[in-house]
């Protein structure tokens, strides 16, 4: 079992995770494109039970194109993407790659959206790749 820990850039939001990742995803739908400020956004998902949380997590939810609502928490000082929740998989929770202490722990496995690829983002071609999110 690995551990991971990480936070948001001023120091107010803070987790520890003690379990392996289910999987290391890029996702380039249009939502997490405007939520990155760039072409892809890149988390590892765990079981959410595992994932010990503290500081003041504000949250912002929009449908998704499964018909879930797809929520992410960001801190409510800075604004440093944390977290990932999706009512599709209510037991998994996304940790955003930048916020943690030592994002080259993230392996990633697959691409999901890769249908709403920018031109511009270049991922590793060797990783497979899904037009939308894969089950």
């Amino acid at each position: 079992m690995t551990k991971y820990s990480g936070g948001c850039l001023c120091g107010q939001v803070h987790y520890e995770i003690e379990a392996d990742p289910i999987v290391g995803l890029q996702c380039q739908c249009g939502n997490c494109q405007k939520r990155s400020g760039g072409g892809h956004t890149s988390f590892i998902v765990f079981p959410k039970a595992a994932v010990n949380l503290t500081g003041a997590v504000k949250y912002h939810g929009v449908k998704a194109d499964s018909g879930n609502m797809s929520t992410r928490g960001f801190c409510a000082e800075c604004g440093s993407p944390i977290v990932g929740l999706s009512t599709g998989v209510p037991e998994k929770i996304g940790i955003m790659v930048g916020s943690l202490d030592d994002p080259a722990q993230f392996v990633p496995q697959v691409v999901a959206y890769a249908s709403r690829a920018l031109p511009w983002d270049r991922i590793d071609p060797s990783l497979p790749k899904f037009p939308q999110m894969p089950s």
